[in-house]
């Protein structure tokens, strides 16, 4: 993939898991021409795409070799700090119940950091798991 290359990804949980991660990380190693499929694979099955399984053969890309992430990071010294005097936002962008604690069903600790405020992803979506053309912000 070259770094020129237009990218759209998508995934089956209405682009709130894979797709939003796959995107990051095409970010992160300077693909700046990505998009999320709103809706994910549901919207485009609804639409009557085709769809076709087993192995896809693809011509060899050029692959991007980064020696540096290019999106901003934090450490988590910078974000406690931030916290205690209050500098900074953290959001955690998960479910509520798993912001909560009620249930974790991947990560070893259930909850979340403290300070932190909750907005979940999935609040971004519609009923049909399409984005919402509203800013939350």
């Amino acid at each position: 993939m070259a770094e020129n290359s237009h990218v759209v990804v998508y995934d089956d949980k209405n682009a709130s898991n894979a797709a939003a991660r796959a995107w990051w990380m095409l970010r992160s190693f300077g693909i700046e021409n990505v998009q999320v499929l709103d809706g994910g694979m549901q919207a485009a099955e609804k639409a009557g795409l085709e769809f076709s399984s087993g192995e896809e053969i693809f011509d060899i890309a050029t692959l991007i070799k980064k020696d540096n992430w290019s999106l901003p990071v934090s450490s988590l010294e910078v974000v406690e700090n931030e916290l205690k005097n209050g500098s900074s936002t953290v959001v955690d962008v998960r479910d509520a119940y798993r912001y909560k604690g009620e249930s974790e069903p991947i990560d070893l600790v259930a909850g979340h950091i403290p300070g932190a405020i909750n907005i979940p992803f999935s609040e971004n979506l519609d009923e049909n798991g399409n984005f919402l053309n509203d800013q939350m912000f």
